[in-house]
This record gives C-alpha cells, sequence and structure tokens, in this order.
C-alpha cells in the first residue's frame, strides 16, 4: 500500500493535472483579447506543476509494508530428477 504522504501527493498531481487541461482548453478556444490573461493562467499552471514536481521527492520507501505479507512460510520442495543427468552432459 502506498504511503499516506504518497497518496496525497498524487491526489494533488491528478488536481494539477485536470487544472493545466481546463487551462488548455481555454488556450485552444482563446481570442486575441484576452492573450494576457490566458498567459497568466498557463504561467500559474506551469508555476503550480514545477511546485508538485518539487514535492514529489519522497526519501525512503514509497510503500508501507503489508504484516500479513512478511510472515515466513515455508514453501513445500520436490527433488529436482534429472538434473545430476543434465549436468553431466552440459559438462
Amino acid at each position: 500500500m502506498p504511503k499516506q504522504e504518497v497518496e496525497r501527493w498524487i491526489k494533488k498531481v491528478e488536481e494539477k493535472l485536470a487544472h493545466a487541461q481546463h487551462v488548455e482548453d481555454k488556450v485552444g478556444k482563446g481570442k486575441y483579447l484576452f492573450r494576457s490573461y490566458l498567459g497568466k493562467l498557463v504561467d500559474e499552471s506551469t508555476q503550480a506543476m514545477k511546485e508538485v514536481h518539487a514535492e514529489g521527492h519522497f526519501p525512503g520507501s514509497l510503500i508501507v509494508n503489508d504484516p500479513s505479507s512478511t510472515i515466513a512460510a515455508s514453501l513445500p520442495t520436490t527433488e529436482l530428477v534429472g538434473a545430476a543427468n543434465v549436468r553431466e552432459e552440459i559438462y
């Protein structure tokens, strides 16, 4: 399972991407008179994405170990038949 801080960061990234897509749609439909406004939106969106990217460095592991999966279980092994014969052929 991902750590809570990683989950929060992913959620923030998704929000910023949705906002950036909204800005991109506005730029595509933009009129000449609103270029300065659209430029400001693009700049703000770019800055927000840079900030989120900078927050994406997590020390250590990104996941929390599941305690139920760390319990050691012995797996039954079977004897490998024919290994000696194949090994002799290879030599």
